[in-house]
């Protein structure tokens, strides 16, 4: 093997490593939809915002979704503390030395995300003395959906470098970590991933009973911004099939397996029935938009189980080697 060997922290694990590996998993997915919640709602406040200053209903509806934003990246915080912790203690070796290889912009991370907490309670709690000076608002707004979307890209570089060694020694700091195979169009699944699961959220959201009362919207605004959420549901759907295409395509083959293979095409599949279903809603005038929901709801969730042992699978590929070979290093 071509790659840097270092020793193994000769410490037991404090549980199985099935357990952890389960763990992980389940944590994880946990994680990830919170910071997809988070990321998505900072973007739909903005969008929402800018689609304000002509319809006045949905400065309203930015101020609502801003509200959602700081619970969730408050949970997205909250439930990121585990996964982090266990891929410390499955992958020590490989998590260190990739943490290391991109130094700077991975302890960038913890200003980053405090300056982005900040302007989120900006946002959120000076909302009513913008309301003469809009640009500033929307600016204030645009900064922190920006570091929302840039510092996941810095999670994502780490845990894509982790698992190839072999590129270890040619990394040169995070941007040619980050143009390393795959990282950029992991990403773009990422951020569609999000722009999905948030909008679906936002659809069932606006269609709460209380939503009417708290937004003073008429019915027929609620329905229109219903469309407008699940619109960017079915797009961000399609995208994420093909982003989803490209990302297998230039997967390194360290990490590839037909189990892993077949994972992806469960995944892949579980979701079709949804995109039926969602254009049924959008085009057919006799389908509610809340017709079948909870369905479509279900089919993604269980896509997103599927994928995320998918993923741990593909990491566990990728590293077996070198993790034989640190164990007989140690």
């Amino acid at each position: 093997m071509n790659a840097p060997i270092p020793r193994d922290i000769p410490l037991p694990l404090p549980a199985p490593e099935g357990l952890l590996e389960i763990l992980l998993i389940v944590s994880f997915l946990v994680h990830i939809v919170f910071v997809h919640l988070m990321l998505g709602g900072s973007m739909f406040s903005l969008v929402c915002q800018i689609k304000g200053l002509k319809t006045p209903d949905y400065e309203k509806l930015a101020y609502r979704i801003m509200q959602t934003v700081t619970v969730n990246k408050s949970l997205a915080v909250v439930m990121g503390v585990a996964p982090l912790l266990i891929i410390n203690t499955l992958y020590a070796p490989q998590f260190y030395a990739s943490s290391a290889l991109i130094g700077d912009m991975w302890m960038a991370v913890i200003p980053m995300v405090t300056l982005a907490f900040l302007l989120a309670y900006v946002h959120k709690f000076w909302w009513n003395h913008f309301i003469n000076i809009p640009e500033l608002h929307i600016g204030i707004a645009a900064l922190e959906t920006a570091l929302f979307l840039f510092i996941p890209l810095i999670f994502m570089t780490n845990v894509n470098l982790m698992l190839f060694p072999e590129y270890w020694p040619q990394v040169k700091g995070f941007f040619s970590a980050m143009l390393l195979p795959n990282v950029l169009q992991r990403y773009l699944h990422f951020i569609s991933a999000a722009v999905l699961f948030s909008s679906l959220f936002f659809v069932w959201w606006s269609g709460r009973k209380t939503f009417l009362q708290e937004v003073q919207f008429s019915k027929l605004r609620v329905i229109d911004v219903r469309r407008f959420f699940y619109a960017f549901a079915f797009g961000a759907t399609i995208v994420q099939i093909l982003t989803g295409l490209v990302v297998f395509v230039t997967l390194p083959a360290q990490g590839m397996s037909w189990r892993f293979t077949l994972l992806l095409m469960l995944g892949g599949s579980s979701a079709l029935p949804a995109i039926w279903w969602m254009w049924q809603n959008l085009t057919s005038p006799g389908h509610l938009i809340d017709d079948n929901l909870k369905r479509i709801i279900a089919c993604f969730a269980c896509a997103a189980i599927i994928m995320g042992i998918a993923r741990h699978d593909y990491r566990e590929n990728a590293l077996a080697d070198h993790k034989t070979a640190i164990a007989e290093k140690t």
